[in-house]
């Protein structure tokens, strides 16, 4: 496990120092090399023992042999292993992608990966210094790629996701600092026993209400998720597809991993209470947006909230579902983002309501584009209907119920906005453009078959590791199916009866920006809020 640590670290990272030393197209084609020998040690490591049935014991360890206080820790868990395949993942479809429009830039090539190997290390490491470090580089690097092309509208939310990100961060340090003042540590295993002698002392109360707060910026949680539309909208499509397949999640990583700071058990209420809001009213804003991207940037809030709600939860098929659901978005929302950044590049359009007949126009970019949306919104057999459907198992509320009814009800009624643009005669946006982009389709064929094949991996490895859902699932797919189909009917209804005139009557609403002055006093408010929380807790 430690050569798969080291070598998820360091070959992308010598791999860019040589495409940026070099500058040769020849010496570019490394990033598939690098993808492929990644791959090959991810598997030769990892699916032996899933295949015998093992359970995957985590490792830690320090690096250069130093004591655990002072040393950069590292570990290997389920947890990290989801999240280095997710990014390996990420990587194929980003050079497939990009590769036809990208292979000469190697100053891009570059800072990608770079990026994989910050990912890469902060989704290995044990050590809240580190994290920070990593984090922040991260936050740079995407500000990077997020500016890349130079116009007003990238630079602008290029530096907003840079200034209020680097602000989420600031929190998070000012946190850890806290901590540090009582363990002399930033080893997670260290600092987690430590802390529980100092429970009562209001410098930890408030460490850790900083530290919350942090995350929950980089989380996107509503009303922190200020910078991801601007950014997710402006950002190239492939940097579009991993802000919100993978990035965003930085924050729901820690929050996991450090759950021995931040017990989930004290703060189930704080969680349900944030996702369920997250998921109702990022799906709301989805509702009345007319840019595709910004669509698909609001869902990224109200997905991750089903995640948080889950998690919030705490039980043992709330907890799979929210993990299944945090790596089943990524997979259907990369999708998305690639299939609706094609769109844009071919034809320059970006409103749904000049986009209609694809199906007619590009066949197979619909069929894929489909394939996105039933996804999302959680049809039956779908991955997403397996993750949804353990994330409402247990005793659940009727107030939790509802809001993930509601949730689902919002996410149907955004995405048949979105796939009436399959339908109908080709649009003037559409018939007046040739196709000349068909090099960045195996792409979006890699992710679709990623899409595909998610859910009957996630059905053996579950039943391998917990038969007992055996039971549980196929009786819940039955109702859940019945249940669709009528939130489906209504949500029709709905859309073309109500919201379509709605959106009509007020065209405007939901679509300006706020400024980063909003920004900060909607963060500070949070945190003032988290800070009563854990006081009182």
């Amino acid at each position: 496990m430690t050569a798969l640590v080291y070598a998820m670290i360091f070959l992308p990272l010598l791999t860019g120092t040589a495409i940026y030393a070099f500058n040769r197209r020849a010496v570019n084609k490394m990033v598939f090399v690098l993808q492929a020998a990644l791959s090959l040690i991810m598997f030769a490591t990892v699916v032996p023992s899933i295949l015998q049935g093992k359970h995957i014991e985590p490792l830690t360890f320090v690096s250069g042999n130093w004591s655990k206080v002072v040393g950069v820790g590292f570990k290997i868990d389920a947890l990290s292993l989801i999240f280095l395949s997710m990014t390996l993942i990420a990587f194929w479809y980003i050079w497939l992608y990009i590769w036809p429009n990208r292979s000469r830039d190697h100053k891009f090539l570059f800072f990608l990966c770079v990026l994989q190997t910050a990912l890469n290390a902060l989704f290995t490491t044990n050590d809240l210094f580190a994290i920070f470090i990593l984090i922040e580089l991260v936050t740079i690097l995407a500000s990077i790629l997020i500016t890349y092309k130079k116009d007003a509208l990238s630079v602008r939310a290029g530096l907003f996701y840079l200034l209020y990100n680097s602000w989420a961060m600031l929190l998070y340090l000012i946190g850890i600092i806290c901590l540090y003042w009582f363990t002399g540590s930033m080893n997670i295993e260290l600092v987690a026993p430590a802390l529980s002698q100092y429970s009562t002392e209001p410098v930890v109360a408030f460490g850790i209400a900083a530290i919350f707060a942090g995350l929950g910026i980089k989380s996107a949680f509503f009303t922190l998720h200020l910078w991801l539309p601007q950014a997710h909208s402006a950002a190239p499509a492939s940097i579009s597809a991993i802000l919100s397949g993978l990035i965003v999640k930085m924050g729901i990583f820690v929050i996991l991993r450090i759950d021995g700071l931040i017990a989930i058990t004290a703060v189930q209420n704080l969680l349900i209470g944030v996702g369920l809001i997250s998921g109702i009213l990022g799906a709301t804003f989805a509702i009345f947006q007319s840019d595709m991207k910004r669509i698909l940037a609001f869902h990224t809030v109200s997905q991750l909230g089903i995640v948080v709600t889950g998690i919030g939860l705490y039980g043992n098929k709330n907890l799979m579902g929210a993990w299944m659901h945090l790596f089943n978005h990524f997979t259907f929302k990369s999708l998305l983002f690639l299939a609706v950044g094609l769109i844009i590049m071919e034809t320059g359009e970006r409103r749904v309501k000049y986009i209609r007949g694809l199906w007619h126009w590009h066949k197979p970019l619909s069929i894929c584009l489909g394939i996105g949306i039933v996804s999302i919104m959680g049809f039956p057999f779908s991955s997403a209907s397996f993750s949804k459907i353990l994330v409402k198992s247990g005793d659940l509320t009727q107030v939790v119920t509802f809001g993930l009814y509601a949730i689902n009800f919002g996410t149907l009624i955004s995405f048949i906005k979105l796939g009436s643009t399959l339908f109908g005669e080709p649009s003037k946006a559409l018939a007046n453009h040739k196709r000349t982009h068909n090099a960045c389709m195996p792409a979006i064929y890699f992710i679709t078959a990623i899409v595909l094949t998610t859910l009957p991996i996630e059905l053996w490895l579950s039943l391998k590791y917990m038969p007992s859902l055996q039971d549980y699932y196929l009786p819940k797919l039955v109702s859940d199916a019945a249940a669709f189909t009528l939130m489906l009917s209504i949500s029709m209804l709905a859309y073309h009866k109500v919201i379509k005139p709605l959106v009509n009557k007020f065209p405007h609403w939901g679509h300006k920006d706020p400024s980063f002055t909003h920004a900060m006093v909607s963060s500070l408010f949070f945190f003032w809020f988290v800070l009563e929380y854990f006081g009182r807790a």
